[in-house]
């Protein structure tokens, strides 16, 4: 946690939700000016913009400081994950990432691409009580979405930080032999 004034701000992946999470990328990733992002960012999360403003510039750059303090990436993907008597599952022996869900995925981050985690998140995640054709109706993707979204940031963050990296690395590869 982070103080500003006399709130405690989250800035951990263990202390913000996904939905919290998607929102600061959002923000950061909006056209807006550099302090105004953060002074969202801080309000979005708590602070009280009495307490923002009343911050001499020095105090605001080591609150951002402090935010960005880095996680590592290297945290393990969660096989599984249960959420209202339910157990949803990534994966039963390896991690990994099939053609199907990987379309899903791109069609997620072309109609959101700033609020797109917690969806991609319930499209890998799936029910182990319910077929295959019932994991992609969209009216399930969406209920597990809203379930997602309220999870700690920690549970989402390895599996988006694996998926981008494949989707990344894979993806150059289909290109440069696609050219040969």
């Amino acid at each position: 946690m982070v103080t500003i004034g006399k709130n405690e701000i989250p800035n951990k992946s263990t202390e913000l939700s996904v939905k919290q999470f998607s929102k600061v990328n959002e923000i950061l990733r909006s056209e807006n000016e550099p302090i105004e992002k953060w002074y969202q960012i801080f309000t979005y999360l708590g602070a009280d913009e009495s307490d923002i403003n009343d911050l001499e510039f020095d105090e605001f750059k080591e609150v951002i400081r402090l935010f960005n303090d880095s996680e590592s990436k290297d945290l393990e993907i969660q096989r599984t994950i249960e959420i209202d008597g339910y157990t949803y599952q990534a994966y039963k022996e390896d991690f990994k990432v099939s053609v199907k869900d990987l379309k899903a995925i791109e069609k997620l981050i072309a109609k959101n691409p700033n609020s797109y985690i917690a969806e991609m998140v319930a499209v890998l995640y799936k029910r182990t009580d319910l077929t295959e054709k019932e994991h992609y109706e969209p009216a399930h993707i969406k209920h597990k979405t809203t379930l997602f979204a309220d999870q700690k940031a920690s549970f989402a963050l390895p599996i988006i930080w694996h998926v981008a990296k494949k989707m990344t690395n894979e993806i150059e590869k289909v290109d440069d032999e696609s050219v040969a």
